[in-house]
């Protein structure tokens, strides 16, 4: 008989609890749906979540990487205990599900118009091993029209090796970049357009195959 792996089933369960909405303590309100979850999972894999859930929901937000995350001011209603309700209006709802998705289980499918908002939530909640993985998805997709935006992503996310991968991205397909509907995003960002300018596209540029999807088991 095999042996069991104790903590992957009991978070495979876990997992599947989530996903039927059973036992849970936490809901998050994305767009119009709304998410079931476990703290206890939650706060095991994040000092954010551990700090928010341990904080009262009267309070202000204690760290400012969840400032876009609130309690939810409404009626009370039967079914619902809403200093247990956070409105998450930063990602869509499919992004904050595989989000979670990882969370639990730690494993994820990223595809290309899900990838910048899973960063944002790996940085916004601190979820470190998962920022590495999103780094090597964007910089396989990097293209003249999302190169702008990855670069500004890459820089809120403190990516400091995306960041230059991306650079020298730009640097190289600068007068097409130029030409781009998102070049204007950097105009009042000076500092990086001084360091796209000044900076030496051959010393730091890997190119990677174009990915359409990814998915990582850990």
């Amino acid at each position: 008989m095999d042996e069991v792996d104790c903590f992957s089933y009991m978070f495979s369960q876990l997992h599947d609890f989530m996903r039927q909405g059973l036992f849970t303590d936490v809901i998050f309100v994305v767009g119009n749906s709304t998410i079931r979850a476990h703290k206890v999972v939650l706060a095991s894999c994040s000092s954010v979540f551990q700090t928010m859930f341990a904080t009262s929901l009267d309070d202000e937000p204690p760290s400012p990487r969840i400032d876009c995350c609130r309690r939810r001011n409404t009626k009370s209603k039967k079914d619902i205990n809403y200093s247990n309700v956070l409105i998450i209006n930063d990602v869509d709802e499919e992004s904050f599900i595989a989000f979670l998705d990882y969370l639990y289980c730690r494993e994820i499918k990223i595809v290309e118009t899900r990838a910048m908002n899973m960063m944002r939530l790996a940085f916004k909640y601190q979820i470190l091993h998962l920022l590495p993985l999103c780094d090597s998805f964007i910089e396989g997709y990097l293209n003249n029209e999302n190169a702008v935006e990855c670069l500004l992503l890459a820089d809120q996310c403190e990516r400091v090796d995306l960041k230059k991968t991306i650079k020298s991205y730009i640097k190289i397909h600068l007068e097409n970049i130029m030409a781009s509907e998102t070049w204007h995003l950097l105009d009042t960002k000076f500092d990086l357009t001084t360091e796209i300018i000044e900076w030496d596209s051959k010393q730091y540029y890997v190119k990677r195959n174009h990915m359409d999807e990814v998915t990582w088991t850990l």
